[in-house]
């Protein structure tokens, strides 16, 4: 959202947050919470809190910061029930092995493209024991043939794959240079689709005229070289993905815009048709002015989210806000659940 004259309130954000649906198996820390507080409340150890989140000081935890508290009670260092919560150190392999099943069989399981990187928090599904073990995966694969104007960003939200998926099935090694003429095996799988569905919210994953409009997220972002489930994120904190909801300063629809952003968007695309009322037009100019803002910020994520919440020009003359750090905070929080 870009304004100026956006007054934070950190309990405000707190509750906004709250009220979209944040998980039982979590917890945002609110002034006057301690460690041992929400440790006691959850059945836990300080020690074992700690551990589950990285915690190194735990006498140092920050508002808003987003707390993974597992099953509850005790230690969840096993896998089983089909279903295990990764926790603080864990790797892809540690939790294979641990379930009897091999990595590849895991990670596909769960859509996973890159073994190096799993989300503390995140719900993996454990598929029978043995799985994948002397075996190799079923998959279903598709081809493309590079055009003039390709990139790989567009070439994977086009067919709903990802670009680590694409790359790694095609050796790729710079994933910014594609050639025209060149046949790419597209990879996808049933399994993969299942396991990024599983990780949406339930407003979302139960409600179809908002799971349509995950294209539409996939193609603008790809479009303006914007991490999907960056964009994905910061709509779900902003409105729900509700295109219907007008804030009291004015901001409208999935993104939230200002009516100045709306006007600097038209201007910047080169569209001045475009309709914040409409929810393509609205993902569009959001995809456009994240890109914008990450442009600004020469990369860095947070700044660029401070930007899209409090106003780029606020934070050049004040600084990030506590309450915006918060929903900076939020939004990297939930980003797991939209890849």
């Amino acid at each position: 959202m870009r304004t100026s004259a956006r007054t934070v309130v950190t309990t405000l954000a707190i509750a906004a947050i709250g009220a979209l649906g944040m998980s039982a198996s979590s917890h945002l820390v609110q002034p006057g919470d301690t460690l041992s507080a929400i440790a006691a409340a959850n059945g836990l150890t300080v020690a074992d809190l700690a551990d589950r989140n990285g915690i190194g000081d735990p006498n140092l935890i920050r508002v808003g910061q987003l707390l993974q508290l597992g099953a509850g009670g005790g230690s969840a260092g096993s896998a089983t029930g089909g279903a295990y919560e990764v926790r603080s150190g864990d790797s892809l392999s540690v939790i294979a092995a641990r379930a009897g099943v091999s990595t590849a069989a895991l990670a596909s399981a769960n859509g996973i493209t890159d073994h190096d990187r799993i989300y503390v928090g995140a719900r993996l599904t454990i598929p029978a024991a043995g799985a994948g073990i002397g075996a190799s995966t079923a998959s279903v694969s598709r081809s493309h043939v590079v055009s003039s104007g390709d990139t790989l960003g567009a070439i994977a939200a086009r067919y709903g794959s990802s670009v680590s998926a694409i790359a790694a099935a095609n050796g790729i090694s710079n994933p910014n240079l594609v050639r025209p003429g060149v046949r790419l095996t597209i990879p996808s799988g049933p399994s993969q689709v299942a396991a990024a569905s599983a990780l949406l919210p339930d407003r979302i994953r139960n409600n179809p005229e908002r799971l349509q409009l995950i294209s539409v997220f996939d193609r603008w972002a790809a479009a303006n070289g914007v991490p999907a489930d960056l964009l994905k994120s910061i709509a779900w904190i902003e409105s729900g993905w509700q295109n219907r909801v007008t804030s009291y300063v004015g901001a409208q629809g999935v993104g939230q815009l200002m009516p100045d952003t709306v006007t600097f968007m038209r201007e910047l695309i080169g569209n001045s048709s475009l309709d914040p009322r409409v929810p393509e037009d609205n993902i569009r100019m959001m995809a456009r002015y994240v890109r914008w803002l990450l442009d600004r910020a020469d990369g860095d994520v947070v700044l660029a989210l401070a930007g899209y919440y409090q106003g780029p020009t606020s934070v050049d003359r004040n600084g990030i806000y506590s309450g915006t750090d918060n929903y900076a905070q939020g939004v990297l929080a939930w980003r797991y659940r939209f890849r």
